[in-house]
This record gives C-alpha cells, sequence and structure tokens, in this order.
C-alpha cells in the first residue's frame, strides 16, 4: 500500500513538472518575440529572450532565433567565450543555440560558422565546437 502512494505522489509531481514545462505562448508573448528574435545583437540578449520566449520558438520566432543566433557566430566569432560561459550554466540553452543552426539559414554563413568551430575553436569550448561544426552541416 504504502509504494502505492509513494507511486501516485510521484505521479503527481512528474504531471505537475510536465504541464509547467508545457508552458503556452500567449498572443502578447509571441508577438513580443517575434519583434525581437532576429534583432538580437549579443549572447546576453539572445539567453535573456530565450528565458522569457523559449516556449514560444516555433514559425517565424524560430527563424528569426536563427538569424540571431548565427549571425553571432559567423560575424563575431570573438563573443564565443560569453557563449561558452552561457552554455556551460544552461545546457537547455546550448540545445536552443544548436538547433537554430537549420536549413532556414544561407549555407554560406553555415560553412562559414562550421569554419571558425573548426579552426578558432578555444581549448575549453573543444566540445560545444565540435557540436557546432555537427549542427553547421559539417
Amino acid at each position: 500500500m504504502r509504494l502505492i502512494a509513494v507511486g501516485l505522489v510521484l505521479l503527481l509531481i512528474t504531471g505537475a513538472l510536465a504541464r509547467r514545462a508545457a508552458k503556452q505562448c500567449t498572443k502578447t508573448e509571441a508577438i513580443a518575440a517575434e519583434q525581437e528574435a532576429e534583432s538580437l545583437k549579443t549572447w546576453d540578449q539572445i539567453y535573456h529572450s530565450y528565458n522569457r520566449f523559449s516556449h514560444c520558438d516555433d514559425a517565424a520566432i524560430a527563424e528569426g532565433y536563427s538569424e540571431s543566433v548565427t549571425k553571432l557566430l559567423a560575424d563575431d566569432w570573438n563573443s564565443f567565450n560569453r557563449l561558452l560561459s552561457l552554455t556551460n550554466r544552461n545546457t537547455a540553452f546550448r540545445a536552443f543555440v544548436l538547433k537554430h543552426l537549420d536549413d532556414t539559414v544561407p549555407a554560406d554563413r553555415l560553412a562559414k560558422i562550421a569554419n571558425h568551430a573548426r579552426s578558432n575553436c578555444p581549448a575549453k569550448g573543444r566540445s560545444l565546437c565540435v557540436s557546432i561544426a555537427k549542427a553547421a552541416g559539417e
């Protein structure tokens, strides 16, 4: 009987966590996320937006995030250490970044990102660079 009660408590906790994780994107949030997603200029801005709107990451919003993420990786590789710091702190953010190296991004930009990851990676970021190169199609 006690085992059944423990199982029931675990089931209830798991259900509550799943409901919280499946937060719905409101229309107001979707509008705000879409307005900012493609204009983010730093990893801190992307991280802040991710924390506010990751549950809205779909369709045009996702394309906007892909634009911001890949422009930073392609054109501001010097900021890689900040990205590394944020992704070391939050593995879900790492997955978010890698997810946005997708087929909506121009091939030449993905190639530039993969080249940076292969050629200009700091030793402490090797794992992230390998994942970036792989996600960018290398």
